[in-house]
């Protein structure tokens, strides 16, 4: 059974059979839908709602200005802001030759979800980190003890992500939107 706030499904160009392994142009359309409960007089009642949220990086810059939902009541305003929030800040991604390695990054909470896409379903992990990414970070992946920090200074484009092996890999900033989209869901979550 899928949780409050869990990735439903996600489509990208209108296909939620797409493929992460192949490239997408950046204008292309990606919905990220996350279960919701709908709030009835500020409480949530036991009926499942789909809370969708289109990909914000692939709009044009004359697009971005924020329009206000139509039924504007209190309630609905409050919730239409709640069911866009995501509990991450940064998306990261380090491409292999047959697959990739992901981080979401909530900087308020101190939580790192780490993730790999070489299987079928996404086994997403997620654990706490110690410092911050201009002077590093420190968690740990199934035991494997991992420092990333940015390339340059308040600069996060890139981090740079070591093992204690002394491995080095760079991962880019694609953004939460994008990095979610890589989640392959079993189906009996949806």
């Amino acid at each position: 059974m899928i949780k409050y706030g869990e990735v439903e499904s996600v489509s990208v160009d209108g296909d939620e059979d797409y493929s992460p392994d192949r490239w997408y142009p950046n204008e292309v359309e990606v919905i990220i839908t996350y279960h919701n409960f709908p709030k009835e007089d500020g409480v949530a009642n036991s009926n499942s709602e789909k809370t969708e949220e289109k990909n914000p990086e692939n709009i044009d810059s004359e697009d971005k200005t924020e329009s206000e939902p139509e039924n504007s009541d209190d309630n609905n305003s409050e919730m239409n802001k709640t069911e866009k929030e995501n509990i991450y800040e940064k998306g990261y991604r380090v491409r292999f030759n047959d697959y990739d390695i992901c981080y979401l990054i909530d900087e308020d909470e101190k939580i790192i979800s780490i993730f790999d896409t070489t299987e079928e379903f996404t086994d997403v992990y997620t654990t706490n980190y110690v410092g911050d990414l201009n002077n590093g970070i420190d968690f740990e992946w199934y035991g494997l003890k991992l420092r990333a920090h940015y390339k340059y200074v308040d600069q996060d484009a890139t981090i740079i992500i070591n093992d204690e092996s002394g491995n080095e890999n760079k991962a880019l900033n694609l953004g939460v939107d994008i990095i979610e989209g890589y989640i392959k869901m079993r189906p009996s979550d949806n």
